[in-house]
């Protein structure tokens, strides 16, 4: 039977051993298991024997066994010891026919019959056209651990052998060298005729010597266009050392052969920059036949059969790609190019060059690949056509003897002639057995082999832990198998952990330990995310066994568990012996461990996930005693609050009324007188956060010199309600730009008491949607046309995202990745919209339309330039005239504690404990900004934001914008908010009381003068006409 099963170290070869009485088949199972008759044994041959013999006869037909007395058998019993009593038991029994020597002739009998079985198998073994051509079908069902033993055991053996070989090699060469003649008898013709008989063949016909430069084995040899002439030298021309030369026929091939060529292969990208080097035709240089008399032989020969067979196989290649519909290929004059897969061609062009051997070596090309082809080739030619007859193992069935010994009789007659004589045609021939699929199959294995080394050389250096190290375990032209392991530095301990990367000719696909395999197809990120997932589950194997060491609890490790994006990432998490501290381990597959590490009063007291500073309540963190304040101190603000709401509002319309004459009259005046309530406004709402204990600290340029003369675009990205106030604040500081801004808001908040004051002051409020989105543009501009300049205003305050940051991030992220933009993570990508509006009407000009304003200001009349001074003093006409445009645009990114934004009702009540706000300031030029162009605008604004977003993903982490950058503490007097509270406080009840004391007066004064005139009318006896109606 053969070996089921390979010895302990998976070494060595299977072999059968059959006895010459084998076990009958009872039946085999399905997975081929054979199960067997057991022989019998000498009992059972005995009670076999037993039944057989003819009792009746030994004791009488009448007497039966059981009727048997005891007396009997004591009788039988004493006349056993006697001989009288032995010759009449022996005269009893009965004899079988057979006879003792019956199995004996069983046995000759049975191998008579095998000796006959074989003579016949030798008969038909003689005969040709009855040999059988089936051979065992012989599967290696060895694991591939065993595989990887015997590689080594294989590797070892094979390199013994080639130094073994080496050896006989340079023993034989030295003795050659010793025995050797002297270069004199080299000179002889026939030494070098029998030299040249030794490597190629050679026929003589008449006084004419032929040779073939033929390479193919099992074909007709001296094929006319394959033979040379073999010719003596004259002897003026013996002194150049060479007896004899060649020359070919001279038919149309000649021109072939006088030249040398090579075969070059290339893989390049198809693009339009390889496209002109890519299908660029080689010439064939000119060479005259008599320069080729005058190289050697040795040399010219091996020459002479390459071009040979670099031009059959290109031939080949070209008429098989005519018959295979599937590949797009492109035949040139001397190349041929094949389409890969990820838009890659495949290129195979002759190059040639002259016929001499100071050629230098032409390094273009895929080596490789060249080689390949040729092996391919020539390993076609090199086999037999026909098998060679030889005896084969037959399967172990179950079938009858008649079916296993009938030989060639398994088959058909049709299905042995085309076995034995192979296709008739070239169409009969499999796809996968052409050479041009051959080819393109190594070509493919060799570009994901080369990715796959590029990939791994390139991720050691880029990732340092975990290392891991590789080995190649199989190498093949269309398959091969890399061993990569993974391992700790400093920790080794822990042990290995060891995957497998199969790379075929179509994909590369991992192997894990558990033997799950993870198709990568031809996508290097999709390899990388995998080796990435497997060095997460190799440390997290690694922190399991740390942990163990070290005597900490494990909680759970989870190996398929995700992140928040929906990729794979391990998790892991424990704590020490007594609960005090826990550690959770979130092993990314971009590399990025995420660590978290409570303290000893975190989650083992409270129960309660850990929130940094910043992101708590204000009543978590507070003592008792504080408690009682902060809820004591609630309607203090909440009275503030309303103040700020209900007597700011009313008393500031209180302080526009009177100088309401101004306006048209004294434009600078009123605008100045408007600016300071509105500052003041701005103070009241930037007064909530400041006194909650949230201090807002600015980071980056400084602008405050931005804030008296220069004009600005404002942009700001948009989180929650608090952004508002957060500017209000930092407002405070920045001169008179703070009571000279416009801003651009929704048209929510149109008619709040912000809003309404906001419309007075010049505020934009922008219509969101498609539909009215071109109208808003246009009624933009026309308004800045109207309020710009007409009021002096400085800075225009907007936000590109058009939106609070958690409504539109999943939309942005989605947009970013259906177009193949920046996807961020803590704001949203902008609109352009309103910022190309924006400076296309008032943002930076061309020359021409500057000089145009300067020329007509300068061609003006002097009474009407002194009209203008005047004038100038109550309404600054120069701005009007000169229209100041853009200068700056400044960039402000607001970013909360731990990225988690206040909002309005948390600066009013202040909720949240104590924590800060930072603002970041970037100043550019308006003039770099592409505002003419939408994509460029476009672009320009994505990578301003990208930025932004690492701006804020640097500060959450680290707590800084910027490395070593400082932060400035905004600080208001607490005099100065207690009397501007108390200012507008005593104003409205001042206004209160004025208004219900003109109210009275003017009630009081109109009904006495209705009085007066009633006795008036009673004592002149005239009807009031105009108080009573007409009939």
């Amino acid at each position: 039977m053969y070996g089921g099963q390979t010895n302990a170290n998976g070494s060595g070869v299977q072999i059968c051993v059959e006895p010459l009485n084998e076990w009958k088949i009872q039946e085999i199972g399905y997975d081929g298991v054979e199960k067997y008759i057991k022989p019998l044994a000498f009992k059972d041959h005995l009670r076999k024997n037993a039944q057989n013999i003819e009792w009746s006869k030994i004791i009488g037909e009448k007497t039966n066994a059981d009727t048997l007395t005891e007396e009997s058998d004591s009788d039988d019993s004493q006349l056993e010891g006697s001989p009288i009593g032995l010759a009449q038991t022996s005269k009893g029994f009965i004899e079988p026919i057979a006879g003792p020597w019956a199995m004996v002739a069983k046995h000759l009998h049975n191998s008579l019959q095998e000796v006959d079985i074989l003579m016949d198998c030798m008969r038909i073994a003689r005969t040709d056209y009855l040999s059988p051509m089936v051979t065992a079908l012989v599967q290696d069902e060895r694991t591939e651990a065993e595989q990887v033993a015997v590689s080594k055991a294989f590797q070892l053996h094979t390199r013994r052998r080639v130094l073994n070989e080496t050896a006989r090699e340079i023993e034989r060469m030295a003795n050659a060298r010793r025995g050797a003649s002297s270069e004199t008898d080299k000179n002889d013709f026939f030494n070098e005729l029998r030299e040249l008989r030794e490597n190629w063949r050679i026929r003589k016909v008449g006084p004419n010597i032929f040779g073939d430069l033929g390479y193919k084995t099992f074909v007709p040899k001296f094929a006319p266009n394959e033979i040379f002439d073999v010719t003596q030298k004259s002897a003026s021309n013996r002194r150049e050392s060479i007896p004899f030369q060649y020359f070919f026929f001279r038919s149309y091939e000649n021109s072939y052969f006088i030249c040398r060529t090579d075969l070059l292969v290339y893989i390049e990208k198809d693009d339009e920059k390889t496209a002109e080097s890519f299908f660029k035709v080689t010439n064939r240089p000119s060479t005259s036949e008599e320069d080729v008399k005058h190289v050697h032989w040795r040399k010219a020969l091996p020459w002479a059969q390459n071009s040979l067979i670099c031009r059959e196989i290109l031939a080949r290649l070209v008429s098989e790609s005519v018959s295979q519909h599937d590949l797009i290929t492109l035949t040139a004059e001397n190349s041929i190019v094949l389409s890969l897969f990820d838009s890659l061609l495949l290129k195979v062009e002759a190059r040639f060059h002259p016929f001499e051997e100071s050629r230098t070596t032409h390094s273009d090309g895929v080596p490789y690949l060249s080689q390949c082809l040729r092996q391919l080739f020539l390993a076609e030619h090199a086999k037999k056509p026909k098998r060679v007859q030889h005896f084969v193992t037959l399967p172990l069935v179950s079938h009858s003897e008649e079916l296993d010994m009938r030989g060639p009789t398994a088959l058909s007659a049709e299905e042995i002639n085309a076995r034995a004589v192979g296709p008739s045609s070239p169409s009969d021939v499999q796809s996968s057995d052409l050479l041009i699929r051959k080819f393109i199959q190594c070509a493919s294995h060799y570009v994901l082999i080369s990715r796959t080394v590029e990939f791994l050389e390139s991720h050691m250096v880029k990732f340092n832990d975990p290392q891991f190290y590789w080995k190649w375990i199989r190498v093949t032209p269309i398959f091969s198998m890399i061993a990569l392991t993974f391992v700790n530095r400093g920790y080794e301990n822990l042990g290995k952990f060891t995957t497998l990367i199969r790379i075929s000719d179509s994909s590369i696909t991992l192997v894990t330990k558990e033997a799950q395999q993870i198709e990568c197809r031809r996508d290097m990120e999709m390899v990388e995310n995998a080796l990435l997932l497997m060095a997460a589950h190799f440390l997290l194997n690694s922190s399991q066994v740390l942990s163990r060491a070290y005597g900490w609890q494990l909680f759970h490790a989870n190996s398929n568990a995700f992140d928040s994006t929906g990729n794979f990432a391990p998790t892991f998490y424990t704590c020490n012996q007594n609960g005090t501290k826990r550690i959770f381990v979130q092993f990314r597959t971009d590399g990025v461990m995420d660590l978290q590490k409570a303290p000893p009063n975190g989650e083992a007291k409270g129960g309660k996930h850990h929130k940094p500073p910043g992101s708590r309540s204000k009543w978590s963190q507070a003592t008792s005693v504080e408690r009682i304040i902060w809820i004591s101190a609630i309607p203090f603000r909440m009275l503030l609050c309303l103040i700020n709401i209900t007597v700011f509002f009313v008393a500031y319309f209180g302080f526009m009324l009177p100088v309401l004459w101004a306006k048209p009259l004294w434009p600078r005046f009123y605008w100045f007188y408007e600016g300071k309530l509105y500052m003041w406004l701005q103070a009241f709402i930037a007064y909530w956060g400041y006194t909650a204990d949230y201090d807002v600290y600015e980071y980056g340029e400084d602008i405050r010199k931005y804030g008296e003369k220069d004009r600005v675009l404002v942009i700001v990205n948009h989180q929650s309600t608090a952004d508002v106030p957060t500017l209000f604040t930092v407002l405070q500081t920045k001169g008179v730009a703070t009571r000279k801004t416009i801003w651009l808001m929704d048209v929510m908040f149109r008619w709040t008491p912000f809003g309404i004051i906001g419309r007075m002051h010049g505020d934009y409020f922008i219509q969101q949607g498609k539909a009215t989105r071109d109208k808003e543009l246009i009624r933009l501009k026309g308004h800045l046309q109207k309020v710009f300049w007409d009021r002096d205003r400085r800075w225009v305050i907007l936000f590109p995202e058009g939106g609070f940051y958690y409504k539109r991030k999943e939309t942005s992220q989605k947009y970013a990745k259906e177009n193949n933009f920046p996807r961020l993570e803590h704001c949203t990508l902008p609109r352009m919209g309103a910022i190309k509006a924006v400076l296309e009407d008032i943002g930076p000009r061309q020359d021409e339309e500057q000089n145009g304003l300067a020329h007509s200001a300068s061609t003006s009349s002097k009474m009407k330039l002194i009209k203008d001074t005047v004038g100038a003093i109550r309404e600054k006409k120069y701005v009007k005239d000169t229209r100041p445009p853009i200068k700056y645009v400044l960039d402000v990114t607001i970013a909360y504690p731990n990225g988690q934004p206040l909002s309005i009702g948390t600066l009013c009540f202040g909720t949240r404990e104590q924590c800060d706000i930072a603002v970041h300031y970037r100043m550019f030029d308006a003039e770099q900004v592409p505002f003419r162009n939408d994509i460029a605008l476009r672009d320009w604004l994505y990578n301003l934001y990208a930025e932004k977003d690492k701006l804020l993903d640097n500060y959450y982490k680290n707590g800084e914008f910027t490395p070593g950058d400082e932060g400035t503490r905004i600080v208001f007097n607490w005099w100065r908010i207690v009397g501007q509270w108390a200012f507008w406080t005593i104003s409205f009840l001042l206004q209160v009381k004025f208004l219900f004391w003109t109210v009275r007066f003017a009630s009081s004064y109109f009904f006495g003068f209705l009085c007066v005139l009633w006795t008036v009318c009673r004592i002149t006896k005239t009807k009031l006409l105009f108080l009573v109606p007409n009939v």
